[in-house]
Order: structure tokens, then sequence, then C-alpha cells
């Protein structure tokens, strides 16, 4: 048995990532497409302004609504594909719908956490890093949902400082996507509409790239858990379940 490092399941990510880069890419266009090809059809030029609104929580609600749904559907790939196989999305996506309520249940528990201000930020802190690998336990192991925060505390346990730094990782990203909300030019002069637009854009691509990020390192660590808590190192996980 291995030691879990959380270096390792940084790099494994990007691997995994490489790995189906075609696919994942062709999921996200699908499933946030629509929401871009919504927001310039209602909002013609000022788009940009939405997306750029720090004041408005509409859209960050929208996307994080949508990786809630959509992100776990990639997990099941995610969990093979470092195992060396690689299965087809649509089966990805039938397994991942296990993943739904505990990826539910951990982002209502992080929105309920922002109401409690600093206090929510200290709980968070100690108690998210025991949760992270909850969709991929439920995906991978069919619990469920309420087990899955029993077995996810039972893996991450012993390596909690790495699982938090990989958390804190993951929030310092999503504060940079917030802090470049924040529209960097006066739109009433004239050029800057096109600079508001690559700003929207850039802020866009990164959030949705951020979201896919984080799923491929929640399964990817769940992985690496199980291989260094009970030895099943390189070989379809799933598959034991079944």
């Amino acid at each position: 048995m291995t030691k879990f490092r959380a270096l390792h399941a940084l790099r494994l990510t990007f691997v995994v990532w490489a790995r189906n880069l075609v696919p994942f890419t062709l999921f996200m266009l699908a499933v946030y497409g629509p929401l871009v090809a919504l927001l310039i059809a209602l909002s013609g030029d000022e788009a940009a302004l939405i997306l750029l609104d720090p004041h408005d929580p509409v859209v960050p609600l929208v996307m994080a609504g949508i990786g809630v749904v959509a992100m776990p559907l990639l997990t099941y790939r995610v969990i093979q594909s470092v195992g060396g196989v690689r299965v087809p999305m649509r089966t990805s996506a039938k397994r991942g719908l296990r993943g739904w309520i505990p990826a539910l249940l951990l982002a209502a528990l992080s929105v309920g956490l922002l109401f409690l201000h600093f206090t929510g930020v200290v709980i968070g802190a100690v108690v998210l890093p025991f949760l992270f690998v909850m969709t991929p336990a439920a995906i991978a192991e069919r619990r469920w949902p309420l087990a899955t925060v029993q077995r996810s505390a039972q893996l991450t346990a012993d390596p909690w400082l790495r699982i938090f730094a990989l958390r804190a990782l993951l929030a310092i990203g999503n504060g940079a996507i917030v802090g470049f909300t924040a529209p960097m030019w006066r739109d009433d002069l004239p050029g800057n509409e096109l600079r508001l637009d690559v700003q929207a854009i850039s802020v866009l691509t990164f959030a949705i790239a951020w979201q896919l990020f984080a799923q491929i390192l929640e399964a990817v660590t769940y992985v690496l858990l199980r291989e260094a808590k009970e030895g099943l190192s390189n070989q379809p996980l799933v598959r034991v379940f079944e």
C-alpha cells in the first residue's frame, strides 16, 4: 500500500483530464452551451456586464446548479480512467446519477455555512475535508447518501491535512473567479465593450474549467485514498462492487 500524496493527486488529475480531453470538452460544451446562448440571446451586447456583475448572483447560482447536476455524471469515467479502463460517456452518466443526492447535500452544506460568515468558514475548513469524496463513494460503492458521509470521513481521516490543502486550492480558484467578475473597464468608453467581452469570456471559461477540474480531483482523490487504505491499486475500482 502507498501513502496518499496531494501532489500526486494533482498530477494524476491533469493526466486523467488529458486522457479524456475531447469527450469532457464536448460534454462541457453540451452542458453549458445553452446557458451561454441564452445569455447572448437575451442580453445582446450587455451579456458581458451580466456575467461580470458582482452583485447579481443569478448566473453564478445557475452555473453552480448545473455543476451539481452535471459533474457527477463524469465521475465513473474518471475512476475507471485512473485504472486504465475507458468506459462510454453514456455509461458514466448512468452510473453518475447515484451521486446527485450527495452532491446536493454537500452543496447545500457549503452554501449554508456561508451564511455563518467567519464561523461558517472555520466550520467548513474543519468539516468539509472529511466530506471531500462523498460523491465518488456514492457512485463507486452504491451507498446510500448518509452512508457516504461515514465512508468519506473514514477515507479522509488520516490524510485530513492533505485533503484540507486540496480544498484550500479549490477555494483559492473560486476566490480568483469571484475577484475577476468585477468589470475592469468602464463600459461607457469607446473600445471597452470588446475588453469587457474578453474578460467575461475568460471568467466564464475558467469557471467552467475549474468546476471540471474540481470534479476530476475528487474522483482521483477517492481512487488514491482507496489505494492507500485498502491496497486497491491499478484496477477499475467500481468492478469490485459488481
